[in-house]
C-alpha cells in the first residue's frame, strides 16, 4: 500500500469521527437540539478541530514510519486525485441542488415540514451543510480509494 493510500485511509477515518461526533452532539432523542448560536458555533470548531488533529496525527505518523525522505505522489497518484476530486464535485453539486430543492419544498408545505431538521432553522441548515461537505467529502476520498486499486 502507498503513502498515498495510507494518507487517503487516515483522512476517511477522520471525516467519519468528525461527523459521528457532529451529530452526537446536534441529535438527541427528538431530533435535531434546538441550540442557540454559541452551541452551534462549538459544534462546528469541534468538527473542524477533530479533523484537523486526526489529519495531522495520521500525517505525522506515516511520514515518521516512511523509509523515503521525500515522498512525492506518482503520476497515476496524480490521475486519481483528479478524478476522485471530480467525483467530489458532482457529489456536492448535486447535493446542494438536493438542498435548494428541500427548501422549495419546505417554503410550498410549510416552514416546519422537516421537523427540526428544517432548513429554515439554523441548527437544521448548518446540520444539512455539515451533511452535505462531509458526505462529498468522504466520497471523493472512497473515489481515490477505488481508483488506486483499479489502477
Amino acid at each position: 500500500m502507498s503513502y498515498y493510500e495510507k494518507i487517503i485511509q487516515g483522512l476517511s477515518v477522520a471525516i467519519i469521527v468528525a461527523y459521528g461526533s457532529f451529530v452526537f452532539m446536534m441529535v438527541g432523542d427528538d431530533g435535531l437540539i434546538a441550540a442557540n448560536a454559541g452551541y452551534l458555533l462549538t459544534c462546528l470548531v469541534i468538527y473542524v478541530v477533530v479533523i484537523i488533529i486526526i489529519t495531522v496525527i495520521c500525517i505525522v505518523y506515516l511520514s515518521s514510519k516512511s523509509k523515503q525522505q521525500n515522498v512525492e505522489p506518482d503520476e497515476r497518484e496524480e490521475l486519481v486525485d483528479i478524478k476522485s476530486e471530480r467525483v467530489g464535485y458532482f457529489i456536492l453539486e448535486f447535493s446542494v441542488i438536493g438542498l435548494v430543492l428541500l427548501s422549495l419544498v419546505e417554503a410550498f408545505n410549510g416552514n416546519e415540514a422537516f421537523g427540526s431538521f428544517s432548513l429554515t432553522s439554523s441548527a437544521g441548515l448548518i446540520f444539512a451543510l455539515i451533511s452535505v461537505v462531509s458526505i462529498s467529502g468522504f466520497s471523493r476520498l472512497v473515489a481515490a480509494i477505488i481508483g488506486t486499486h483499479r489502477a
